[in-house]
């Protein structure tokens, strides 16, 4: 195409170097035939690519490779996709904007046992990046078994391939997989089945204040946590449910890494007024008496802030550790923390046929501008076999 070959010209032009130095950006993305794909993708967007070059150095891309875009496009496309699967260009731009971190990360930077997050250039964006003024969202780096794993949206893991490849500006490691855009918090629960919480989020119509308040962090009680204290929830009140709901949400820096014993206890005040405990005890991180799952590398990145997955049902009522409510890393499962309570066979504020038991003004269910995967991926599927018309901006 005559447009992107003299894109390309003024590209290169602009990026030539001493021989002897690293090479461009844009030389080191087309003389790499495992990112031709990535390559071919960004060109499309000149006013990304302009930002990439004139970018101060210390950038790290983080790039996937041909086979990662495959996949990606294997498992979120169709050849016929439905009319609100149309092209998103702003979405697409997001994505690529999100595997551009704003630092230079050699893989050194991730060691085991310890979580590192990293900002991307994807910022001001209400759905994917609601973290507060230019602030960037995150992808969370860890070491696993000697390799370099990156955790971004909806709990996806992409692997580091081939890592420190550097270029005039910073650095390129090639991954396995396409990072997910974190998603909005009802989004997300809904994907990892947290029926009962956001069933409890519509009912006291705190849905949309989950999904929109800037830089969160949420303690979400899994399904069975709801059901052991379920005796106690058929009669309890809106105003009740709300205050035991807001009382699982933290306002402020999200918590991205969770505190080692030697850092001592955390107390984080909660959207409900009172404070949570988080603490490492034996191996196990809890907030008060329950144990979150998967400690220190189990929290999942949302749009404004990160979840953590939690195994009871907190009492704001017992906010400061105490005997009887003081967690026993020996039990793979804490007991509930709230008195006379009992568990329950169905799952308290849905219906045996999946409803809710009462409608709020959000659902926490996918469709046409919900951010499901199938909705994210229609764009790229597009731009991979015809051109598109180029965008006059992007939501950075």
């Amino acid at each position: 195409m005559k447009f992107t070959a003299l894109l390309s010209t003024a590209i290169l032009g602009a990026s030539i170097v001493n021989a002897q130095a690293a090479p461009s950006l844009t030389d080191l993305l087309s003389s790499t035939s495992e990112l031709s794909t990535l390559t071919s993708v960004i060109l499309q967007f000149p006013d990304l690519v302009k930002l990439l070059v004139d970018f101060p150095t210390n950038l790290t891309i983080v790039a996937p490779s041909n086979a990662a875009f495959a996949e990606f496009l294997k498992k979120n496309t169709t050849s016929t996709p439905p009319a609100e699967n149309t092209p998103d260009n702003t979405t697409l731009t997001s994505i690529l904007a999100y595997h551009v971190l704003n630092g230079t990360f050699y893989s050194s930077a991730f060691v085991d046992g310890k979580i590192a997050a990293a900002r991307t250039l994807l910022s001001n964006n209400p759905r994917h990046a609601n973290l507060g003024l230019d602030v960037g969202q995150v992808v969370l780096g860890r070491r696993n078994g000697g390799k370099v794993e990156l955790a971004s949206g909806l709990g996806s893991v992409a692997v580091v391939e081939k890592a420190n490849i550097e270029f005039d500006g910073g650095v390129v490691h090639i991954i396995d997989s396409v990072l997910e855009l974190p998603q909005p918090i009802s989004v997300t629960a809904a994907a990892a089945n947290l029926t009962a919480l956001a069933a409890a989020l519509v009912k006291t119509n705190l849905l949309d204040t989950v999904d929109k308040t800037p830089s969160l962090t949420v303690f979400a009680p899994r399904n069975a946590a709801f059901q052991a204290i379920g005796n106690l929830l058929g009669s309890i009140s809106d105003k009740d449910l709300a205050s035991v709901l807001t009382y699982h949400v933290v306002a402020g820096p999200p918590l991205y890494s969770l505190p080692g014993a030697a850092d001592g206890d955390v107390h984080l005040k909660t959207l409900q007024g009172g404070s949570v405990t988080v603490h490492e005890n034996e191996g196990g991180w809890f907030v008060n008496g329950a144990r979150i799952i998967g400690g220190n590398t189990g929290g999942v990145l949302v749009g404004n802030g990160i979840v953590y997955v939690i195994d009871n049902v907190l009492n704001p009522s017992y906010g400061n550790l105490t005997t009887t409510y003081a967690p026993n890393p020996t039990l793979s499962t804490q007991p509930p923390s709230f008195p006379s309570a009992s568990f329950v066979t169905t799952l308290p504020f849905v219906t045996s046929n999946g409803t809710m038991t009462a409608t709020g003004t959000s659902t926490p269910t996918g469709g046409a501008g919900s951010g499901s995967s199938n909705i994210r991926a229609a764009p790229l599927a597009v731009l991979l076999v015809a051109p598109i018309a180029v965008i006059g901006g992007m939501m950075l």
